[in-house]
C-alpha cells in the first residue's frame, strides 16, 4: 500500500513549506454564544480563518501548519470548554459554560 507513505510525505511537505491548510472538524456546542466562544478560542497566531456552523457543528478553519499544529488548535477549543472530535474539554471548563451552551457530552 503506497497510499499511506505518499499521504505522509504530502503532509510533511505542507508543514515544511508553510502553506495554509483548510480543515473541517467537529466541535460541540449549541448556540450563538458557543459560535462566538469557539471562533474566539482559535483567534491565535497561525489561524487565518475560522467559522463554526451551529447546525452541523463543523468548524472550518484555515491555518498554517508551520506556525501552529492542529493538536494545539484542538487544545485551545477544549480550554474554552468545548469538546472536539479529538479532545474533551475538562469537566471544570464545561460546567462553567452558560446553560444554553451545555450540550450532551458523548462518552
Amino acid at each position: 500500500m503506497s497510499v499511506i507513505p505518499s499521504v505522509v510525505n504530502y503532509l510533511y511537505s505542507l508543514r515544511k513549506s508553510g502553506r495554509n491548510v483548510t480543515v473541517e472538524m467537529k466541535v460541540w456546542g449549541n448556540c450563538g454564544k458557543c459560535k462566538t466562544r469557539i471562533e474566539k478560542a482559535v483567534k491565535i497566531k497561525g489561524v487565518k480563518k475560522a467559522e463554526w456552523d451551529m447546525d452541523t457543528k463543523i468548524l472550518t478553519l484555515t491555518y498554517s501548519p508551520k506556525i501552529i499544529s492542529l493538536e494545539k488548535i484542538h487544545e485551545k477549543i477544549a480550554i474554552a470548554g468545548h469538546d472536539t472530535e479529538d479532545i474533551y474539554a475538562l469537566k471544570s471548563k464545561y460546567i462553567k459554560l452558560p446553560d444554553c451552551c451545555k450540550y450532551i457530552r458523548e462518552k
